[in-house]
This record gives structure tokens, C-alpha cells and sequence, in this order.
């Protein structure tokens, strides 16, 4: 079995679910409009974000990264995570402070569609990553390779999908990231760092394509759990094609609301590279036959 055949059985898997979701919306859709016999809707009593599955993001813990969703807080920013600023409700533009003096960047989100529970966004982003590596360069890739002046764009598209009787969001998303250097030459090999896989991988292994399920669950007001599953396609990893072709990545938080505008979080994160696990395993106290890092962030919002 070639080694891109788990990916297309994955790919394939997933389109069936986002087709026979779309499917099975558009149908509800359809049959109410065709109904004509009135209908009698009961006075229900008022409900907070946490128990309505269609204002999910007015909770104070709502987290639009990996959704098609735009937040109604105006900003919400981390001490590892983006700088978010919501322009409508419909686009919002995102932001890395900590690491933007090294590397510039930007991306912007919009939701082109939106019917019923279901929504669709579109994500390009951009960034110039030169200054950064060159940074990390000594302790990471070494001094023998050089680093050009290049251009990271990103570009993703994501479905969410938002259940009508549970605080409960399941979305998918497909991005492209391609490296392209402008000025000099690069000539870093592999990136086989886990907590840089993310923002590296399609410098140092070519054009790479992500594949991610996440599902966020609301189940009060004051509680939020986050679990997201990626799995990430680098076809021309070249001589690294064996181990870091597909990289599967796993996340799980929890997070929890101290205030209406401050929340912190703890997890835990999983990567599948056996360089990944043979390097840290050597220095740090991890099984080599996997990678469980631990995750803490602090979020404000307003």
C-alpha cells in the first residue's frame, strides 16, 4: 500500500460526511418551506449560549479558530494564541503579536455562506517567516543552511456544522500552505521540531496539505472542551518521504472561564513523526512511542 493511499481513503471519508451533512440539512430546509400547514410555536423560556446551539458565539468561551463562525466579541487574544479582531459579523482578521516583529503576518476569514446549522468560510493568510528562522536557525536546522526571504500563504476553507439541541460544534477544514522564496535560497531539509510543525512544514518540506475534524462542545457557561485531529500531507518531503509524508496530530483541551472577558486552558497535544519522538524522547520525560505535550494558554476577551 502506498504510502498517500491512507491519506485519499481519509480525504474521501471525510467529503462523504461534509456531502451527506450538507445533504441532510438542505433536505430540512427544503421540507419546511414546502409545508404549508401553520405553524403554532410555543413561548419557551429564554436560554444562555451554553443551552442554545444556534448563539453559540456570544459564549464567553467561544473559540472562532477553527470554525466557520465569527465570535460577537470584538477581540479576543492569548498569550500563545492569535490576536483575533472581529470587523462584522461575517469577517474577522487574525494575527500572531508575539511573533509578528519576526515574521509578519496576517490572515483574514469570511463566511460566504450560511443555511440553517451549516456554514462555510473561506481563510487566506500570509506571512514572511525569513527573520524567525534565521533566528532559530542555530539551535534548530543548524548554521549550514541558508534561509532566503520568502512568502507563506495559506489557504483554507472550513465547514461547521452547529447541532439545534446540544451547545455542540463539529467543523472540518482543508488547507494549502506553499512556501515560496523570493530573495536568496533556502536549503533547510526537514523541520522535525512538533511544536513548529504547523508553521514550517511547507517551508522546509514543500507544498503541504492539511486535513482537520475539530469538535467544540459548550456545556456551560462557564466550561468549554476542545478536541481537534489534523492530518497533515507533505508529497514532497523527499529523502524524509518515510517518516514525515503524513504527520497525524491530535489536540485536547479543556478551558474554563474565570470572568466574562479571561479564561485559561490546559491540554495536551500528540504528534505521529518518529523524528518527532526520537529526538524529545531522548531529552525530555516522554514515551518514544508517542508524544504527549502539555498545553497551557491564558485567553482575554472583549
Amino acid at each position: 500500500m502506498s504510502v498517500t493511499e491512507p491519506l485519499f481513503r481519509i480525504s474521501r471519508g471525510m467529503s462523504l460526511c461534509a456531502a451527506v451533512l450538507l445533504v441532510t440539512v438542505m433536505g430540512t430546509t427544503v421540507n419546511a418551506v414546502e409545508s404549508n400547514e401553520p405553524e403554532v410555536k410555543p413561548v419557551a423560556a429564554a436560554t444562555s449560549p451554553a443551552q442554545s446551539g444556534t448563539s453559540l458565539s456570544g459564549h464567553r468561551l467561544f473559540d472562532s479558530s477553527d470554525t466557520a463562525l465569527i465570535a460577537n466579541k470584538r477581540f479576543q487574544v492569548g498569550v500563545f494564541s492569535p490576536l483575533r479582531w472581529r470587523w462584522d459579523e461575517r469577517r474577522e482578521f487574525i494575527s500572531h503579536p508575539l511573533a509578528f516583529l519576526l515574521s509578519p503576518n496576517v490572515a483574514y476569514k469570511q463566511q460566504v455562506w450560511s443555511q440553517g446549522d451549516f456554514s462555510v468560510a473561506v481563510r487566506p493568510g500570509l506571512s514572511v517567516p525569513t527573520g524567525l528562522m534565521r533566528v532559530l536557525q542555530g539551535q534548530l536546522w543548524g548554521m549550514k543552511d541558508s534561509i532566503g526571504w520568502m512568502v507563506s500563504l495559506d489557504l483554507g476553507a472550513i465547514a461547521t456544522w452547529r447541532s439545534p439541541r446540544w451547545p455542540l460544534l463539529v467543523s472540518m477544514q482543508l488547507r494549502e500552505r506553499i512556501a515560496l522564496t523570493l530573495v536568496g535560497e533556502t536549503t533547510i531539509g526537514h523541520n522535525d521540531v512538533p511544536l513548529l510543525e504547523d508553521q514550517f512544514s511547507h517551508v522546509t518540506d514543500g507544498p503541504t496539505t492539511v486535513l482537520g475534524f475539530d469538535v467544540d462542545w459548550y456545556p456551560h457557561d462557564r466550561f468549554a472542551l476542545y478536541v481537534d485531529f489534523e492530518v497533515q500531507w507533505a508529497p514532497s518531503a523527499g529523502s524524509f518521504a518515510v517518516d514525515s509524508n503524513i504527520d497525524l496530530r491530535g489536540k485536547f483541551m479543556v478551558a474554563w472561564a474565570w470572568t466574562e472577558g479571561f479564561s485559561s486552558s490546559l491540554g495536551a497535544m500528540w504528534v505521529s513523526s518518529q523524528l518527532d519522538r526520537q529526538r524529545l524522547s531522548g531529552v525530555l520525560p516522554v514515551p518514544s512511542t508517542g508524544l504527549p505535550m502539555p498545553l497551557l494558554d491564558c485567553t482575554w476577551r472583549w
